[in-house]
């Protein structure tokens, strides 16, 4: 966990428990499988190396925080409320396991050479429910 402006700036595994990141930057990947769930709020960002991983059934809920590196989904269960995309950032999964995803009240807004994005691939086999609801799209924020 961490809170109060700190950093994230190494590879982190979580496997069990609930895990919080409160007003930090996250610069290192950060797995979250197994039981485990994540919370991310309170003014927190992600930076280009920052990407979050959600596989086998964990929970991650990102609020009110600033994504600049992939949110990817391969199995389990994410929650995005009032946040923004950009830089990059996306809520991203390419079909392992079964799938939760909901976004609501984000920003995906990106003028740069790299999307902002929700982007998923169901090649596979499993329940995927994705759901998206009053979000804004602007510049190169797409779906």
């Amino acid at each position: 966990s961490c809170s109060g402006g700190g950093l994230v700036n190494t590879p982190q595994t979580l496997t069990t428990g609930t895990h919080t990141v409160n007003n930090c930057v996250i610069s290192d990947t950060i797995t979250v499988t197994g039981n485990a769930q994540l919370s991310v709020t309170g003014g927190s960002s992600t930076t280009t190396g920052g990407k979050i991983t959600v596989t086998s059934g964990a929970t991650v809920s990102v609020a009110e925080s600033t994504l600049s590196a992939d949110l990817e989904v391969d199995g389990g269960t994410a929650t995005v409320t009032s946040s923004t995309f950009s830089g990059g950032g996306r809520v991203y999964g390419i079909g392992i396991g079964s799938t939760t995803v909901s976004v609501s009240g984000s920003l995906f807004a990106d003028t740069g050479d790299v999307a902002a994005q929700v982007y998923c691939s169901f090649s596979a086999s499993g329940t995927h429910a994705w759901s998206l609801t009053g979000n804004q799209f602007v510049g190169r924020g797409v779906v």
